[in-house]
């Protein structure tokens, strides 16, 4: 997960901690340039094992809990920028090593979690060219992962299509 996901995940749920137990609370930020560093672990390019992301646009974070407990947080973000080849070598840590896109990007993901089940989802789409040869390329990816009530996964899904 990203360090400023994380910063701001947290600060959200120790205000939903801090609220009272018998309250609905729920926190939304807009934010114009995309968290870095924003590294996804898919690639469409043999120089790399992941891409990391920067750009600017739109986007909006949203976080709910209710006073259960339970909880849903939603991020979105579109925008322009670029995307570049290279290693992952942690969840922060990236070196590049590969081509450089540019182009339109647009990420989505989804937690919900309550004393029963938790579902984590994502999607990343990119289209754009790549800033040396000029050829185009496309990214999806897709990921979910579904756990129940017994804590057994009953959903791991992620693919990567490239185009």
């Amino acid at each position: 997960m990203r360090p400023a996901l994380i910063a701001v995940l947290t600060a959200a749920f120790m205000v939903m901690s801090a609220a009272t137990a018998g309250a609905t609370i729920t926190f939304t930020q807009h934010f114009t340039v995309n968290p870095q560093p924003d590294i996804i672990p898919v690639s469409c390019s043999p120089a790399g094992n992941a891409i990391s992301i920067n750009s600017t646009g739109n986007g909006v974070f949203h976080a709910t809990q209710n006073n259960a407990g339970d909880f849903w947080l939603t991020g979105t973000f579109e925008g322009n920028g670029t995307v570049t080849t290279g290693v992952a070598t942690g969840p922060t840590s990236f070196t590049p090593t590969g081509p450089v896109y540019s182009g339109h990007t647009m990420e989505w993901f989804g937690v919900e979690e309550n004393n029963q089940n938790f579902v984590n989802h994502a999607t990343f789409n990119f289209n754009g060219i790549d800033t040396a040869t000029g050829a185009p390329i496309g990214i999806h990816a897709a990921f979910q992962i579904t756990v129940n009530a017994n804590g057994a996964v009953t959903v791991s899904n992620f693919t990567v299509s490239c185009r």
